[in-house]
């Protein structure tokens, strides 16, 4: 993990990094794990763990043996919803 990567994960609140994730998504293209990780600066075990329970919930689709993400409509949604 990079001093920056280390230092972005230590100062961002964790729900800001799960909507960053989805945000990043919301254009419905496949993107790899590499540019997310890159987007959103985590070191690529978080990254996995957070696309992984998206995947859990169908919030996105997970394609090339996991090494893409993609957001499904149901992601879409969540989105969408109102915020506090």
């Amino acid at each position: 993990m990079t001093i920056e990567k280390m230092q972005v994960e230590e100062h961002k609140p964790k729900g800001k990094v799960l909507d960053e994730t989805l945000e990043f998504l919301q254009d419905s293209q496949w993107h790899s794990v590499e540019e997310i990780e890159e987007k959103i600066c985590l070191p690529d075990k978080k990254l996995a763990s957070i696309l992984s329970f998206f995947a859990q919930f169908d919030l996105i689709s997970r394609a090339g043996e996991k090494s893409m993400a993609k957001i499904t409509p149901l992601g879409l949604s969540f989105l969408a919803l109102p915020r506090e």
